[in-house]
């Protein structure tokens, strides 16, 4: 407790509200510290001077908190409350590839796909703040070695 009589949180806090889905998500203190985590997966983010090295593809990314309304549509499609796999569609294509168990009895490669095209469409024409702009490519970025690893090719 500080001495305003105001409770102060630890550096890590756990929601299970809707908004968030159903398992517990770890939010950090400092906002922005998700951010340092998402940069490897960008690949401009090397011009930055992250190391490539450091990516690891079989993380799996959660849902990430995003403005545009649009962009958060294309996220809730990614990230369903009751996902059975973590990683979200491209979690569950992943699976499904390295397990040949489907998940939800589908691939999810074809919804992959519009899922891809729609974070295109949306990094085309939305006027994304740079905190959304790199949340999608983020999400681009993932989705596209997920449908690359079932053998399809996206742009």
């Amino acid at each position: 407790m500080s001495q305003s009589g105001v409770q102060v949180a630890s550096s890590t806090n756990y929601a299970t509200d809707a908004t968030f889905g159903s398992s517990p998500e770890v939010i950090e203190a400092n906002p922005l510290a998700w951010l340092a985590r998402l940069l490897p997966y960008v690949p401009a983010a090397a011009a930055l001077g992250y190391n490539a090295a450091r990516l690891r593809l079989d993380q799996a990314l959660t849902k990430p908190w995003v403005f545009n309304p649009a962009l958060q549509s294309a996220a809730n499609s990614l990230f369903r409350p009751a996902q059975q796999i973590p990683g979200g569609l491209a979690g569950a294509i992943r699976h499904t590839v390295r397990t040949g168990e489907l998940v939800g009895r589908s691939t999810h490669v074809q919804a992959g796909i519009d899922r891809f095209n729609q974070l295109t469409r949306v990094l085309r024409t939305q006027d994304l703040n740079a905190l959304d702009r790199l949340n999608a490519q983020v999400l681009r970025s993932d989705l596209s070695g997920a449908l690359l690893e079932a053998g399809v090719k996206v742009p």
